[in-house]
């Protein structure tokens, strides 16, 4: 379990990574946008990290934060579910190289 839990850690970290620099020194996850230099962060954070499922009709999305809502609503609205995968796959691809490129710098 003890492995599980940096697992978890270091995927959340590269997961953050993939936010575009800048912002009002929040968490990327305070604040959602919409815009494409987001898109493979949003395609990660919000389902894996937040455990958003906007395309299940089961899923019970309660007591969420003003970020999560926009990001839901955005979700089921304006992207379909095979265009969030392709995203989710690329994303993927990226959060390895984070980590692969981490290792390397322990070496």
């Amino acid at each position: 379990l003890e492995r599980a839990a940096i697992l978890k850690t270091l995927l959340a970290e590269s997961i953050d990574r993939l936010a575009p620099p800048g912002g009002n020194g929040d968490s990327p996850a305070a604040v959602f946008s919409n815009t494409e230099e987001w898109r493979h962060f949003n395609a990660l954070y919000y389902p894996y990290v937040a455990g958003l499922r906007p395309y299940s009709r089961r899923a019970a999305h309660d007591d969420l934060g003003p970020a999560e809502e926009a990001a839901l609503e955005w979700l089921r609205v304006a992207v379909p579910e095979r265009t969030l995968y392709n995203w989710q796959k690329d994303a993927a691809a990226l959060v390895a190289q984070d980590l692969r490129e981490r290792e390397g710098m322990k070496g």
